[in-house]
């Protein structure tokens, strides 16, 4: 047994349950809004599920979860590493506030929702009722095969990456050969000159020490003669006087034993001093004059001086400077080499197939025995003589997944011909093909308790009766739960009726159940939507679906891996948004349409690299949507490289592209970069790109909502500067270029003083060819902002330079911003300014 208990307190209608449950098979069944399915809810928010006000039961100040399972073995080294107690039993909790605020516990220590995901896999595996939806992806039937046929594409999409990387490098540097030699020959010559010098690692300090002992040689004699004198030579020095007063100490002695004390103390420093005058007459010996020595540091030191000016550096940095020279080259050498470059070619893809052939052996070994075992399942589920079949069709190129493509092929009854499962008309066929793969591949998961969340809809009679005997017959090697209205399955166990526990009478509970189902509606409360469709006609339910249609608004946020996503996205669950993170676009259709039938009002969605293959298909998505009638935004956030290496190398994170070891680690990450852009090239292009580079993560959360409380449905207009020295902003549509204009920077009165400041302000209003530049670039864009509507835009980003990005182009865009305002949705941002 797994799953042993769970409570819940004040969760959505629930206020209080208590629910003990056995290990075989289970039900759970009862009248239609009694609860049955917020169980499953309620377990999938404890296993980390994102949370919301909506599951806080009207009136209460927030709701508690609790699930105690039983501790898998396997999750002992987990708990233990990440700092949890480990016991015989896993207790989980969760609470919710009426904030949307959530905390967790594992075994009673606070816990994260994503600690909670990593172990769900473990514990639970939820079949829901619309699993059939998955059998019509082809990733989704991949990984199902691979599943059963037990391999990992891990490492095949290693060596993928590996050899798509090989292929870049030696496609980059064909193309690059006539530079590459330039640049070799350059940095030769470079090398040539310092190999002259030959500068040692510590040569610089030694050298200028020498020299500096050597210049003074004749000064530090005499010094050294003094000293000696003093000490030692002349007639009052410090060792007759301190033999002296020895020799008056001990001829007192005898009359007074302290002297005896103080003398031996003199004693020892007369010793020291003689041992100084023999360290000075040494150091004397030793000292000698050498004016060709001398003449030789002067040689060597300015030519150390001359090749520190030619190459701007520090003297003391000619050997690093030399080092890196040799590096460089030596990279270049290997990027010149273009037969070890096509070796290297060769041989990723030689590891590639190799790997890919050795899954596609085990893919064709595994379908025919999977389509066997499911083709047996369907026997029984009234669809006698039915037939399925796992098609692996080659793919004209080799892809990161192998070399062929799976796909299910059904008949539903005997003679007809095998077709793709997603063109199967039947529901109650689909939903039954679902429930015998299901059956068929419940043991392949880790989760020692499986959940059928009503599974069995659209069956009955005998039909009914197999799958509840299906399900039980699972329950002998595992826990098995099953959320069914069907009589023929929930008589096969005695049920674990599910009913809201509450401190009303039941005449009260009666009276106010419309208005819990209403509700159960809002826009909070992510499964109510469904529940709050039962008993309306079928025309209320399409009339209903229209007008949430209508009412949806989605921003897809896109980007590059560390541009800021996940800030993003939390700034826009801020906002009110659904936020889902990372969803494949294959599921972007039909989850929007769940959204619709559970009426939402807000989605976001953020999609990355690990998608690369699918985004493609994304663009034509969003037009389908967009002619539903749902409002769609685009948002791809970037940043320059040298920034993203920065953030990675801060965070110690592994880009999703980096898979490749190599011992420089920095060029494997510019490059994994770099692999991402050109995947991402073709999303980018029909999204609206804001540049994170040099903005913090408050602002970045203060850009994303300036950008939603824009109207959606309207062109958006952005106006930002920026300084030049530091680089053009990645997301402009358009740059200005105001550098020849009067810089109020060489005004005394006014350098430190911004575009914001009426002084600023005054001064170049004064100037007739400010006025000009305004007047020129605001013709330019009424001319073109009437074809970018026409084009679909939603934004567009007018950048204005100028040198600091602090006087000229602040006060042009604050000029540009108020003028555009009059007519268009406007923004506007100070890329130096904000910065600090």
């Amino acid at each position: 047994m797994s799953l042993k208990s769970i409570s819940l307190r004040d969760f959505v209608i629930v206020h209080e349950l208590d629910l003990n449950l056995s290990d075989g098979f289970t039900v759970l069944t009862g009248e239609t809004g009694a609860g049955k399915s917020i169980l499953i809810d309620a377990l999938q928010l404890a296993l980390g599920a994102r949370a919301e006000v909506g599951v806080v039961r009207e009136g209460a100040l927030r709701c508690e979860i609790s699930a105690e399972f039983d501790s898998p073995s396997g999750l002992t080294p987990w708990l233990e590493q990440a700092g949890f107690e480990s016991a015989d039993s896993l207790l989980l909790r969760r609470t919710i506030d009426s904030q949307g605020k959530s905390r967790a516990w594992i075994n009673g220590s606070a816990a994260t929702a994503s600690q909670l995901k990593e172990i769900a896999d473990q514990l639970l595996d939820i079949h829901g009722q619309h699993a059939w939806q998955s059998l019509t992806r082809p990733d989704a039937v991949r990984g199902l095969l691979d599943s059963y046929a037990q391999v990992s594409p891990e490492q095949l999409s290693q060596r993928w990456q590996q050899w798509r990387l090989t292929q870049k490098i030696l496609a980059e540097a064909r193309a690059a050969q006539d530079s590459l030699q330039r640049e070799r020959e350059r940095l030769a010559w470079q090398i040539g000159e310092l190999d002259k010098l030959a500068p040692g690692a510590d040569e610089w300090e030694e050298l200028n020490a020498q020299h500096g002992r050597l210049s003074n040689a004749q000064a530090l004699r005499d010094t050294v003669q003094t000293a000696v004198d003093a000490l030692q030579e002349s007639d009052d020095n410090a060792a007759a006087l301190l033999a002296r007063a020895i020799n008056s100490l001990q001829n007192q002695e005898h009359i007074e034993p302290e002297f005896k004390g103080l003398g031996e103390i003199l004693n020892g420093a007369l010793a020291q001093i003689e041992d100084a005058v023999h360290s000075l007459h040494g150091y004397a010996r030793h000292a000698e004059l050498e004016p060709q020595r001398l003449v030789e540091l002067d040689e060597r030191l300015s030519l150390w001086v001359s090749l520190a000016r030619r190459y701007k550096r520090p003297p003391a940095e000619l050997p690093e400077l030399l080092a890196g020279w040799q590096s460089e080259l030596h990279r270049l050498d290997e990027a010149a080499d273009l037969a070890q470059l096509e070796k290297n070619e060769i041989h990723a893809q030689s590891a590639y197939l190799e790997e890919a052939r050795q899954v596609s052996k085990s893919r064709s070994k595994a379908a025919p025995l999977l389509a066997k075992a499911i083709t047996q399942a369907m026997q029984g589920l009234g669809m006698q003589g039915g037939k399925f079949d796992v098609a692996l069709s080659q793919l004209e190129q080799p892809a990161q997944y192998g070399l062929e493509q799976a796909e299910f092929l059904v008949a539903g009854h005997s003679g007809s011909t095998p077709r793709p499962v997603g063109k199967v008309a039947s529901g109650g066929e689909l939903s039954r093909i679902a429930l015998a793969i299901a059956v068929t591949t419940s043991q392949l998961g880790q989760a020692q308790t499986l959940i059928f969340d009503e599974v069995d809809s659209g069956v009955g009679g005998a039909v009914a009766e197999t799958v509840g005997r299906l399900m039980k017959q699972l329950g002998k090697d595992r826990q098995v739960m099953a959320v069914t209205h069907l009589p023929q399955v929930a008589g096969l166990r005695r049920p674990a009726s599910c009913r809201r526990q509450t401190h009303r009478k039941r005449r009260d509970r009666q009276q106010r159940g419309p208005c819990q189902r209403r509700t159960a509606r809002g826009r909070n409360c992510p499964h109510a939507g469904r529940r709050a469709t039962v008993g309306h006609d079928t025309g209320a339910r399409q009339r209903d679906a229209g007008a949430m249609t209508m009412a949806l608004e989605m921003i897809l946020i896109t980007g590059m891996s560390g541009s800021g996503k996940s800030v993003a996205l939390h700034a826009l669950e801020d906002a009110g948004y659904y936020c889902v993170d990372n969803l494949p676009p294959e599921l972007l259709t039909p989850f929007v349409a769940l959204e619709q039938q559970h009426g939402a009002r807000k989605v976001a969605i953020a999609m990355d690299v690990r998608s690369a293959t699918s985004l493609p298909q994304v663009p034509r998505q969003l037009r389908k949507l967009r002619e539903q009638g749902v409002t769609v935004q685009s948002l791809f956030l970037d940043a320059n490289t040298e920034t993203l290496v920065r953030r990675f190398s801060e965070t110690r994170r592994l880009h999703p592209l980096s898979r490749i070891e190599t011992s420089d680690q920095h060029r494997a990450l510019v490059d994994a970069i770099e692999l991402e852009r050109e995947l991402l090239g073709e999303i980018r292009e029909q999204a609206h790109v804001l540049d994170t580079s040099m903005i913090r993560s408050s602002q970045l959360q203060g850009y994303v909502k300036s950008l939603i409380s824009a109207p959606a449905t309207q062109l958006t207009l952005v106006f930002e500067s920026f300084a030049f020295k530091r680089g053009v902003p990645l997301d402009a549509d358009y740059v200005f270029d105001v550098r020849m204009l009067p810089n109020p920077h060489y005004e005394s009165g006014l350098r430190d003083l911004t575009g914001l400041d009426p002084a600023v302000a005054d001064y170049l209003k004064a100037h007739s060819e400010v006025d000009d530049m305004f007047k020129h670039i605001e013709q330019f864009l009424n001319h073109w902002l009437q074809a970018l509507v026409r084009d679909h835009r939603s934004y567009v980003t007018v950048a204005i330079g100028c040198t600091g990005g602090q006087h000229r182009s602040v006060y042009l865009v604050e000029m540009l911003a108020e003028a555009f305002a009059r007519q268009w949705p406007t923004l506007k941002r100070h890329r130096e300014l904000d910065a600090g």
